[in-house]
């Protein structure tokens, strides 16, 4: 359980911290919906694996 909150909360700050960086290196609303739509795809990848193992 433990584990799946990390996987969780890594995930979300992976995705904030990808969001903000692109925001400020492309100074464009885009380049944090970029970030947010990576990291959220990340989370979705990370959260299949899981559940298909």
């Amino acid at each position: 359980m433990t584990d799946a909150v990390t996987g969780y909360g890594g995930a979300l700050i992976v995705a904030v911290v990808l969001g903000v960086g692109l925001a400020f290196a492309t100074n464009t609303t885009v380049g944090g919906v970029a970030g947010l739509a990576g990291g959220l795809s990340w989370l979705g990848l990370h959260l299949l694996a899981r559940h298909r193992r």
